[in-house]
């Protein structure tokens, strides 16, 4: 008779066989990415989805690569990745890697992995690629998804804010400058004026008046 532990120890590695076999038979891992056109506002962050999946993937070694190609920088190309190798040894948490300006959140078991731009600014504007690979067990397999483009738009009612503002200060300008015209020009006026009336009517000499008094004093006498 067989031993029992002789039977269990046949039939594990008679599983593992076929799961190998198996594995070998495999020829991609499906990837998806969300969305595939992402409009962001400047200033606020962006959120892509990378979902993958493939035979075995708890037993197995992942590692999971975002590319950033910016549109801005043609020759640069950044590189975040996230490994099953993070894993704590209960393999129960969830993985989480932040460097201020990517944020990297997922469940590698699960095969969900999210990549988070924050502050976008018009330097951040590119295609972002999300490629999985498993490394263990062989043969090497990897997917990649089509991508994310990520452009920006600028906040249109802070924009018409602004311009409103601006075009409130230029009116303002000008009305204070129109005033300040007319109220110039009124005393320029009023002082030409006075100066016009004093010199055509100028105050009557001592002669004519004594003039004017003999006068009346005969008329006076002429009278009585």
């Amino acid at each position: 008779m067989h031993s029992p532990v002789i039977v269990g120890l046949f039939y594990f590695l008679l599983i593992k066989a076929w799961k190998s076999l198996t594995v070998q038979c495999e020829a991609y891992i499906t990837v998806q990415q969300y969305p595939t056109i992402a409009s962001i506002k400047y200033g606020t962050s962006a959120l892509l989805d990378c979902i993958f999946d493939f035979q075995f993937l708890s037993e197995a070694e992942i590692e999971v690569d975002w590319y950033i190609q910016l549109l801005l920088f043609n020759d640069s190309m950044k590189k975040i990745t996230m490994s099953s190798k993070m894993l704590p040894l209960n393999q129960s948490a969830s993985l989480s890697r932040d460097d201020g300006k990517y944020k990297l959140t997922g469940n590698l078991l699960k095969g969900v992995v999210f990549l988070e731009v924050k502050n976008l600014q018009p330097r951040d504007v590119g295609l972002y690629t999300c490629k999985v690979a498993r490394l263990i067990p062989p043969p090497y397999l990897e997917g990649s998804s089509n991508g994310t483009y990520i452009c920006g738009i600028e906040d249109t009612l802070q924009d018409s804010c602004k311009s409103s503002e601006t075009k409130f200060v230029i009116c303002l300008g000008t009305l204070a400058a129109y005033t300040f015209v007319i109220i110039m020009a009124t005393i320029i006026y009023v002082l030409v004026r006075r100066k016009s009336t004093c010199t055509s009517s100028p105050l009557p000499s001592r002669d004519s008046l004594i003039y004017v008094d003999m006068n009346f004093a005969k008329e006076s006498t002429g009278d009585e």
